[in-house]
């Protein structure tokens, strides 16, 4: 009982208070810092693999070339092509750019943002619709589907 009175005193104090204040200020701008680079990276790929000579003479269309980029340097195929439609379309490779103007985010904007609202997408396919029927089965107490049953011997992991 004691140390829930201990707990409520110093939790309620100014000096916790400001404690608070501080690491959740902190982890605000490290957040912002990690999404700023991020997208800076991304920057940067796009800016060698756009301005490389074996890029410009074999890359430009070639799906292979940049599949092979994209295994030797370890980021997925559409992250590189990503990349390449980044620096192409707002040619931001630092944080001085003017070109970060262009997002109504503001310092909110995020790499996933910007694939998703500003870059085009690949072409659109009209579907089929070729169906199948799939049996899914869903836990009680989580309410996870599974597309198989779970192994009842290893329970339903989460």
């Amino acid at each position: 009982m004691e140390k829930d009175t201990a707990l409520t005193v110093y939790r309620s104090s100014d000096e916790y208070e400001a404690l608070v204040e501080e690491c959740q200020a902190i982890i605000t701008q490290r957040v912002k810092n990690f999404r700023l680079e991020k997208i800076l990276m991304y920057g940067q790929l796009g800016e060698r693999i756009s301005d490389d000579s074996l890029f410009k003479k074999y890359g430009k269309g070639n799906l292979a070339f940049l599949q092979g980029v994209s295994e030797d340097v370890g980021i997925s195929y559409s992250d590189i092509c990503r990349a390449i439609q980044f620096y192409e379309k707002f040619e931001i490779v630092s944080p001085d750019s003017e070109n970060w103007k262009k997002f109504k985010e503001g310092e909110n904007i995020s790499w996933n943002k910007i694939k998703i609202y500003y870059l085009p997408s690949g072409e659109k396919k009209e579907c089929q619709h070729l169906t199948e029927k799939v049996v899914l089965w869903r836990c009680v107490m989580c309410k996870k589907l599974f597309t198989e049953k779970p192994d009842e011997k290893q329970g339903i992991k989460k």
